[in-house]
């Protein structure tokens, strides 16, 4: 599907070249800037800042207390955003392997963090992190990882899917036996650079592509579909992160200055929204 203004609309007024999206289950969306802000805009269309970690935001997820844990690579450093706009860090990596540039988090049931630490972009020295809930921090896989970008957690929750953006592929690791080999998952096609990426309910993930201007959809089966594409970059462009919900595809523009919405299909897949500070999740 190519991208136009009758499929395509706008989400956020003037958002500082969004990189991260997110929505919650009851559809607030909540998105990321280049100056650290953290956006809010409620199912009404109430946009509000909810704080600011002062660096560069990337990927973000939200807790079920409604808390934005976000990797901010200006800082090298991950920090929490609570509703209230109170900033909080909670990792810089290990005593062994400070993060460099970290990217993007995904919860799993427990509440741990998983965040992928990119490294430099020609180099294959990334890694990824995992913080507990107590802030406790552990290098879960040391690599190497070719810039891994997006991560996310599939819906056997047996395996971490990770986004190689110039190795132009995406790989897995298994969540129960880190040492094991790394895992090709999706060859993509030549010059595809996968950014952000969330499964959705049918299995498929979804993959934000840096260049060329465009979400696609891996399945199952292998396949490799493109969702939409926007060939002037108008409408959709540079986009980084997406997140299914309620049949819409929500894309991040890091190019522009807004959320894109699309009419897919794709539902939610499985989030895990750990509360942290009861111990519960959702």
């Amino acid at each position: 599907m190519d991208a136009s203004r009758d499929n395509v609309s706008f989400l956020g007024a003037n958002l500082d070249h969004p990189e991260s999206v997110f929505v919650d289950a009851d559809g607030t969306v909540y998105a990321g800037g280049e100056a650290g802000q953290v956006y809010r805009i409620s199912v009404d269309g109430e946009q509000r800042l909810l704080g600011t970690t002062g660096g560069n935001l990337l990927g973000l997820v939200v807790d079920g207390d409604g808390v934005v844990h976000c990797c901010d690579c200006a800082q090298a450093a991950v920090f929490s955003v609570a509703a209230d706009g109170e900033v909080r860090e909670r990792s810089r990596g290990t005593a062994d392997r400070p993060m460099r540039f970290p990217n993007h988090p995904v919860f799993d049931a427990e509440g741990n963090l998983y965040v992928s630490d990119s490294g430099s972009y020609w180099e294959p020295d990334g890694c990824i992190y995992r913080i507990r809930p107590d802030d406790t921090t552990e290098l879960f896989h040391a690599g190497p990882l070719h810039y891994p970008n997006g991560i996310a957690i599939d819906p056997t929750q047996r395996w971490l899917y990770i986004a190689q953006s110039p190795a132009w592929n995406v790989v897995r690791i298994s969540l129960e036996a880190p040492d094991s080999p790394v895992e090709l998952a999706f060859e993509l096609p030549e010059h595809t650079i996968p950014d952000g990426m969330w499964f959705s309910a049918d299995g498929r993930l979804h993959i934000g592509c840096y260049r060329p201007d465009q979400v696609i959809a891996c399945h199952p089966d292998g396949r490799v579909e493109v969702v939409i594409r926007d060939r002037t970059a108008e409408l959709i462009l540079a986009p980084t992160n997406v997140f299914p919900h309620e049949g819409k595809l929500y894309i991040a523009n890091l190019g522009g200055y807004h959320i894109s919405v699309v009419e897919t299909g794709a539902q939610r897949g499985t989030v895990h929204q750990p509360s942290l500070r009861s111990g519960r999740a959702r």
